[in-house]
């Protein structure tokens, strides 16, 4: 990921207008420059002694990219320092949720994954019961842990949305139909995981299951990693196609 991020905002700065760059002659954010960098010392020492807590995590990428602003705008002024700002926000989403919202978000997302896959299975003649997070087949258990969830897919569905738009220079509209569409298709491929497993479950029996575990959710990934892929290129496609039909009409209407 930090390739990708690196990539943005070189593009970003090398698109920049740098002539019309006005940076900014005040000496006193120099100041809150060295503040901020010294703060990184002791927010460093706080993350190595539980990595799990996300507080501090949080706050090290808000100084961080806020110095990062800063810095770029006493070189070149405000106006390039937001346009350098997808670069960095892309940055930000390598950040780990804070446990509360993650936690959260796990238990949404399971019960999405359960629902969707109870309502399919029936229709493909396995009839289960759903019991909490887990699913009745043949009388035997079969619980949706929190490695289920799909959160994982979830998350870098949203990486792959806000990356493959900042690659095609999608407008602000259609990124955020991206990274919606992105999501949807991470909670729809992860309920159909679930789905198969509980068939192979139901016709197979539980050691199958567990054999076919790691095959089957790596075909959910990959089919979620295409269908974004191919979704961003369809945009992509229709905004090129918008700007033709605008440059064919735009001399006739003159």
């Amino acid at each position: 990921m930090a390739p990708f991020a690196l990539l943005f905002f070189v593009q970003r700065w090398k698109e920049a207008d740098h002539r019309a760059a006005r940076p900014l002659g005040a000496r006193w954010p120099w100041l809150l420059v060295a503040a901020g960098a010294l703060l990184l010392v002791p927010l460093r020492i706080v993350q190595g002694v539980d990595l799990t807590w996300g507080g501090p995590q949080w706050l090290h990428a808000a100084v961080t990219l806020t110095l990062t602003h800063v810095v770029v705008a006493l070189l070149r002024g405000w106006k390039v320092s937001r346009s350098v700002l997808p670069a960095t926000l892309f940055a930000l989403l390598a950040v780990p949720l804070p446990g509360v919202v993650e936690q959260a978000l796990v238990q949404s997302l399971t019960g999405q994954v359960v629902n969707l896959a109870s309502s399919v299975l029936p229709y493909a003649g396995y009839p289960v019961e759903v019991a909490g997070n887990s699913f009745v087949a043949n009388g035997e258990f079969l619980d949706v842990a929190e490695g289920c969830s799909g959160i994982r897919s979830f998350q870098g569905s949203i990486m792959a949305g806000f990356c493959l738009g900042e690659l095609l220079r999608l407008p602000a509209v259609k990124r955020l139909l991206l990274v919606i569409g992105a999501l949807g298709l991470a909670v729809l491929c992860n309920a159909g995981r679930i789905a198969a497993l509980t068939r192979i479950a139901y016709g197979e029996g539980r050691e199958a299951m567990d054999a076919a575990h790691d095959a089957v959710g790596y075909w959910a990934l990959i089919v979620t990693y295409a269908g974004v892929a191919l979704a961003a290129w369809l945009l992509a496609r229709s905004v090129r196609h918008g700007n033709k039909v605008t440059r064919t009409i735009a001399p006739a209407s003159g």
